[in-house]
Order: structure tokens, then C-alpha cells, then sequence
């Protein structure tokens, strides 16, 4: 499938949608998920753990309820990634949701990465609309071409510019992470359920050690081997010696399995 106008579009802008990137079936799973660890995380909410920015944030949800896997493996979203980023790691993926309880504090306008590289795309970010996002319960506000700013535009630009972008659940909003935003505010207290993926060059840190929170939860079956790769499953310094060559020994396995051809165990177009 063609997505030049997507890619095109977050040159240009900043950000753009991709529509019916989840199923109806997976939406329902992950609703009923996402209500669940609503309930548990409020109710042990303790600001003396946890710092109290973190009220309306779900961090790592992707570990917490098999229901959010599929997310792993959306490859139209995928598609963009590896045109736009080249090779990528999966840096956070984190539930977010809007209450007219209280207000998010990313409601500031803010970007997601602090290097200014308008040349070349270091980070992307996914929102997947878990629910309607309407300018009632808290959709999200861009400003539009702001990832090609060195600063911070002055407040009288962002309100003279910003625009708000309403969605269909199923949606995914796709964002260069320079592009300067913010949550909106939930005024009806209606459903606004996301969850957010970052993705980032390969050599930057992630947020989490995935290959071991997958391990530990027992959800590492359940990935495809390309999949732990995003993950970072083989990006970790070698614990030892020997864990080291046993890297080797899978890297030229996978060669082999691939059909790529080696001039002593070296890829030839690394030569």
C-alpha cells in the first residue's frame, strides 16, 4: 500500500491520521483492559511512589494485559516508520487518558525530544485512538509545521496557529516528536482512552528494558522474531564473553535462514 501522502503530510505539518489501523474486535479487548488497570492504578495511586504528573498515565501498558499486543505489529503504521526513521527501536508505550477530574499535565504544549534535528527525524510518535477523540473529552492540539522551529513558539503564535484534531477509535495519529502539542481538556468527562508509542533511531535508549519485562511477564512467546528486534531483544550490551559470541552464532544463523550472502561471516554490504 502507497502512504506518500501520509509521509508527505508529516514532512510538511508535522503530524497526520491514519484511519482503521485497529479492528473492532481488538478495540473491544483493549477497552475492557484499559478500564481494568484504570481501576487498580487509581486505587493504589500513592503520591509518595508515584509522582503525582503520573495521574492519568499507564506506563508500559503494553506489558500489563496481552489485549494491547496486537499494537505491536501494526504494518501499515510500520511501513511509515521504516520510511520516515529508517531503522527503528520502540522507545515507550504508555496508556494515556483524559478525566474531567483532573487535568493532564500534558496539556502544556510541549515536544518529545530535546535535540533539534530538522534534518533528520529521530523520533516519531503513534496515538492510538482507543475512543472517539472530540474536542469535548480531550482531543489532541497541534501546531501545525512547529517541528521545523529551533524554539518554542511564543504563546501568541501557538493560540494564533494551534489547531485540534478530532478522531474515529481505531485511529492512529502519527507525529514527528519536534512537532510542538498538547492534550486537550476533558469538559464532558466522556471516554478518552489512547495509547501512545514512541518510536526512536535504534541507538537512542529506550524507556523500558523490554526484552526483560517481556521475559518476566511471559509474554515474549507471543512476539514475532522481527517484533523482539523493534523491541530491542539483541540491542543490549553482551552480559559476558561468551553471551557475545552466542550473539554471533545467532546473527550468522539468521543470515543463513535469510539467504544472505557472507564473505567470512560478513554481510557483503557492510564490506
Amino acid at each position: 500500500m502507497n502512504h506518500s501522502n501520509t509521509i508527505e503530510t508529516i514532512q510538511r505539518d508535522g503530524f497526520a491520521v491514519m484511519e482503521d489501523v485497529i479492528g473492532a474486535k481488538e478495540l473491544a479487548a483493549m477497552r475492557l483492559a484499559f478500564d481494568s488497570l484504570i481501576q487498580d492504578y487509581e486505587a493504589g495511586f500513592n503520591p509518595d511512589r508515584i509522582n503525582e504528573n503520573e495521574l492519568g498515565t499507564l506506563r508500559c501498558i503494553i506489558s500489563l494485559d496481552k489485549a494491547f499486543l496486537p499494537l505491536a505489529n501494526v504494518q501499515p503504521v510500520m511501513d511509515v516508520a521504516q520510511e520516515l526513521l529508517g531503522d527503528y527501536l520502540y522507545y515507550s508505550f504508555n496508556g494515556f487518558y483524559t478525566s474531567s477530574r483532573f487535568t493532564h499535565p500534558t496539556t502544556l504544549f510541549h515536544r518529545d525530544v530535546p535535540l533539534f534535528t530538522p534534518e533528520v527525524m529521530l523520533s516519531l510518535n503513534l496515538l492510538y485512538c482507543i475512543d472517539d477523540t472530540t474536542s469535548e473529552n480531550g482531543a489532541t492540539w497541534f501546531v501545525p509545521g512547529s517541528h521545523l522551529l529551533r524554539n518554542r513558539p511564543s504563546d501568541e503564535y501557538i493560540n494564533a496557529h494551534k489547531v485540534q484534531v478530532s478522531m474515529k477509535a481505531g485511529s492512529v495519529l502519527l507525529f514527528n516528536s519536534l512537532t510542538f502539542h498538547a492534550s486537550g481538556i476533558n469538559h464532558n468527562g466522556a471516554q478518552r482512552r489512547c495509547i501512545a508509542n514512541v518510536l526512536r533511531k535504534s541507538f537512542m535508549k529506550p524507556q523500558f528494558q523490554w526484552d526483560k519485562i517481556f521475559t518476566e511477564n511471559g509474554y515474549a512467546d507471543h512476539l514475532q522474531e522481527n517484533t523482539k528486534k523493534i523491541f530491542g531483544f539483541y540491542n543490549n550490551p553482551a552480559p559476558s564473553l561468551e553471551a557475545y559470541y552466542q550473539e554471533g552464532i545467532r546473527r550468522r544463523e539468521e543470515r543463513k535462514q535469510k539467504g544472505v550472502k557472507t564473505v567470512y561471516g560478513i554481510e557483503l554490504k557492510d564490506i
